[in-house]
């Protein structure tokens, strides 16, 4: 009896390949744009040219009141707006339907697809079923009933112990993978006449299951269990594979690459799941846009496909793209909303260059190529951190885990660093909705990068010249109008421009080159991948378990501190009670780098603290029983331990090795060691090891790794367990990379010049050095820093200037006598001062910046000197106008 002969498969005739959709094109953000940082479509209405669509998806309606507009919108309504907007899922394909009418749909990148029921019929006990799963060719990865991978046996049958009964197998497939040139099933159209040639399936991938008889009713019991499509005991079926075949310019000999693949052609595509190459696939793929690829900028494209093709490594050893694509794609579907979900997934932006081809860039850092400064910017409002517009700080995203059956789930919690922490209340947004994002690395990152720019330090929504032009195809871009609240880089989040094409309004947030990567231990725990059932998961204990008491201020905590786990692991939960007892408390751990930390405390309390280890599935190590634990008394201890001794600081190549024991004090508890220019004194310093832990006279060492060329101090000190610090010891100095006379110069100075100061007093000495002529001096004298440095000769110890009547400095600049009494002297003498200048072989001249007019300014000394008079009355003697004057001296130190 047949069961069902669907309409559908009328679906899978060759004469219904889909029309091409070409959805009209978006001027301003897709669907609303930068929500991210709340910009309305209004914004960039009239641009055309820059369509940074979708970084987070957030339909915004309009621009807001207000001076800076969209810049103000709460992130809470777009985090609210997002959640009211579902968007379509690929695990909603992992499931058979029995549907009159199957979703077409488009696929792309692994992913594991059940689908619509096409057929089904049974004859004499046996079963034909069909699943349809898309629109496009697969490349296999494995087969699944339920959610049991396949193994097959020699003859093709379905070998696994749940569907084999007393060696007797009974299920086998038939596949078609939706290639060009696709035939009739001849599984079906042997059995069934009305499977003819109407039904060939051309573009479409489905399965065909048989089921054999089964007349033993103990095998029909046992293999007969399943809720599958036809509520006769079938198993539902599922295919895992590679999905969708893309263009790569990369592989394209004629379009700058080398390969046979051709845009035009969609048999040369090839299987890959690089975010680009998806999205742009996406943008001339006939069920897609079907754009002519002449719309398309290919070479930005593949240089986007080089980004994502990094290999990452990401927490538990695991390596992935950068940024990779897994996705389901209805007939259905509003192409811009595709588009806009396909950005999400990477946190890309969608352009338009000047010949108005179309391409994108994903999340990822590139410097600023072109600065805005104050003569750019004709006005300028900001919205700075701190105005109450979001208290989020821990950001969440909902992706399809390839490693977790295809299933989606929540990544971990990317925590902000400078909106967390102790005493703070962490507030999860609302989860990032990227089901396109096929692992947890990828998800966490772009977590993070939705975090950074909810949370940026400043917005700015500026107006600018022609120079902004420039920014067409740029995601970012350097403010420089010489005012530390603004100045830095910013990622463009909006562009226009206004009819006359002269003025260019620009909404940006503040970012870096960290907003797209994650720092050790940030990716956080990743989802359990052992889906084992009944077997016993066995959790280590942490190791090497200690806390003390600390001083923060006028207040103590505890610090506990333990070995890290392996990566990926677990993580180390530390709680802590009075010792008379009450609630356990969790500390807040950090168990990447081995501690944790309580809140402030009461001082003289006696506490117990414990320590157990937690996986990703909750499974834990063995609790510490109640009235157990380590005891520590919270104490403020406010004498600091004696100074360290045996001090050192060794140059290492372009490193420094420093080493240091500890004194005998008996609350030692830590050295640190310092860095700070050879200008600064130890409260300039630095920390440059941390806190390295040690007993009373222990000896321990560190290496400061190329603090960088010039003159640099080092100490050491010492710290009890309240972090009460000793006094420092003497400072070691140390220069690199310097010339022996730069050297020796800097002996002689009675206050070194900062850095900056230094590298310019040595590379000029170098010039001189390579030109021949620092051999042939004397003397030198140049105005540096201060006064009394200024003063000296470069040359060596002998004949330093006198200064008379206080001529002043303008230091790195010239001296500034009054015109009158003050002047400079030396008791060098060519000839009869010892040097390489003999009397009669010498020459000398002096520029004046100002006319002189009288006879009574003499420059020299007995032995030498011009004399000037007034200047009709001397040929060849003449002032020196400020335009004419031409002087040498240093490079001028940056930052001075």
């Amino acid at each position: 009896m047949r069961l069902k002969l669907l309409a559908a498969t009328l679906l899978l005739s060759t004469a219904l390949t889909s029309p091409a959709q070409a959805m009209p094109f978006i001027p301003a953000f897709i669907a609303g744009g930068a929500a991210a940082f709340g910009l309305g479509t209004a914004a960039g209405a009239a641009a055309g040219a820059y369509a940074g669509a979708a970084l987070l998806g957030f339909q915004v309606a309009g621009f807001l009141t207000g001076p800076v507009g969209g810049l103000l919108l709460s992130t809470a309504l777009q985090f609210g707006i997002n959640a009211l907007t579902p968007k379509p899922k690929a695990e909603g394909m992992q499931g058979n339907v029995n549907s009159a009418i199957p979703v077409r749909t488009l696929h792309f990148g692994p992913l594991l697809i059940g689908g619509s029921l096409i057929f089904a019929e049974a004859i004499e006990g046996r079963i034909y079923y069909a699943i349809h799963h898309g629109d496009c060719e697969s490349e296999l990865i494995a087969d699944w009933f339920n959610d049991l991978e396949l193994t097959f046996n020699g003859g093709g049958y379905v070998n696994n112990p749940e569907f084999v009964y007393k060696g007797d197998a009974y299920y086998t497939l038939e596949r078609h993978d939706g290639a060009p040139g696709a035939v009739v099933s001849p599984m079906l159209s042997t059995r069934f006449p009305e499977w003819d040639e109407d039904h060939v399936g051309e573009g479409c991938c489905y399965t065909v299951i048989f089921v054999g008889a089964m007349n033993n009713p103990k095998a029909a019991a046992k293999l007969r269990r399943s809720q599958g499509p036809l509520g006769l005991g079938v198993p539902a079926y599922f295919r895992e594979a590679y999905w969708g075949k893309v263009y790569d310019p990369r592989l394209d000999s004629t379009n700058g690459g080398d390969g046979p693949q051709r845009a035009d052609d969609p048999t040369t595509w090839a299987y890959n799941d690089n975010w680009a190459l998806v999205i742009s696939t996406y943008r001339i793929h006939p069920d897609g846009w079907a754009k002519p690829p002449s719309s398309v900028n290919w070479a930005r494209i593949a240089e986007q496909a080089d980004i994502c093709d990094v290999e990452v490594t990401g927490r538990g050893g695991y390596v992935q793209k950068r940024y990779a694509v897994a996705t389901s794609i209805a007939f259905t579907e509003v192409h811009r909303d595709v588009e806009k979900r396909l950005l999400e997934a990477a946190d890309g932006m969608r352009f338009t260059d000047s010949e108005g081809r179309w391409f994108v860039r994903c999340g990822y850092w590139e410097a600023p190529t072109i600065t805005l400064t104050s003569d750019d910017i004709y006005s300028l409002d900001c919205a700075p951190s701190g105005n109450g517009e979001s208290e989020h700080n821990v950001f969440v995203a909902l992706y399809t885990d390839t490693r977790l059956g295809y299933k989606t789930t929540t990544s971990s919690a990317w925590k902000h660093p400078d909106h967390t922490g102790p005493g703070i209340y962490e507030r999860r947004a609302p989860a990032v909705e990227i089901p396109e994002a096929p692992n947890h690395n990828q998800a966490v990152r772009v977590a993070k990068a939705v975090g950074c720019r909810t949370r940026s330090s400043t917005r700015l929504a500026i107006t600018a010249g022609l120079r902004a032009a420039e920014l067409r195809e740029h995601r970012f871009v350097t403010i420089a109008i010489d005012d530390e609240t603004f100045d830095g880089d910013y990622e463009i989040m909006s562009y226009d421009e206004t009819e006359d094409g002269l003025l260019f309004p620009l909404q940006l947030v503040r970012s870096g080159s960290g907003n797209w990567t994650l720092e050790p231990g940030e990716e956080g725990p990743l989802p359990s991948y052992d889906n084992t059932i009944g077997v016993a998961v066995t959790v280590p204990e942490p190791t090497s378990f200690n806390v003390v008491a600390e001083t923060v201020g006028a207040s103590v905590r505890l610090r506990a501190t333990f070995d890290p786990p392996a990566l990926g692991a677990s993580d180390v939960v530390v709680e802590y009670r009075p010792d008379a007892g009450g609630p356990w408390l969790e500390m807040v751990s950090n168990s990447s780098l081995g501690y944790a930390l309580s809140d402030f405390v009461t001082d003289g309390v006696d506490y117990r603290a414990r320590a157990y280890a937690e996986d990703s599935t909750g499974a834990t190590s063995a609790n510490v029983p109640d009235d157990t634990g380590l005891l520590v008394t919270a104490t403020v201890d406010p004498v600091a331990p004696g100074v360290p001794v045996a001090f050192s600081a060794t140059p290492d190549g372009d490193d420094v090795d420093l080493a240091a024991t500890a004194s005998n004090s008996a609350n030692h508890h830590a050295i640190r060691f310092w860095r700070a220019e050879g200008a600064e004194t130890f409260a300039d310093a630095v920390d440059v090891s941390g806190a390295i832990y040690g007993p009373p006279n222990g000896s321990v060492a560190a290496t400061d790794t190329d603090p960088g060329d010039g003159a640099w101090q080092f100490w050491a000190t010492a710290e009890n367990a309240s972090q009460v610090q000793s006094a420092p010891t003497s400072p070691a100095l140390l220069m690199f990379n310097l010339e022996t006379e730069t050297e020796d110069l800097l002996d002689r100075m009675s206050a070194l010049p900062v850095n900056a100061g230094i590298v310019a007093i040595d590379a000029f000495i170098a010039s001189l050095i390579a030109a021949g002529t620092w051999a042939k001096r004397d003397v030198l004298y140049v105005p540096i820093h201060n006064t009394i440095d200024s003063l000296l000769n470069w040359k060596g110890a002998s004949y330093p200037l006198t200064n008379h009547n206080a001529v002043a400095l303008d230091p790195w600049g010239a001296f500034q006598p009054n015109g009158t009494t003050s002047y400079l002297s030396t008791s060098y003498a060519p000839g009869s001062s010892a040097g390489v200048a003999l009397q009669n072989d010498n020459h000398m001249m002096a520029l004046s910046l100002t006319d002189t007019a009288s006879n009574n300014v003499i420059v020299g000394n007995d032995n030498m000197s011009i004399v000037p008079r007034i200047p009709s009355n001397v040929i060849g003697v003449r002032t020196c106008r400020r335009h004419r004057t031409r002087r040498q001296r240093t490079p001028t130190a940056p930052a001075l």
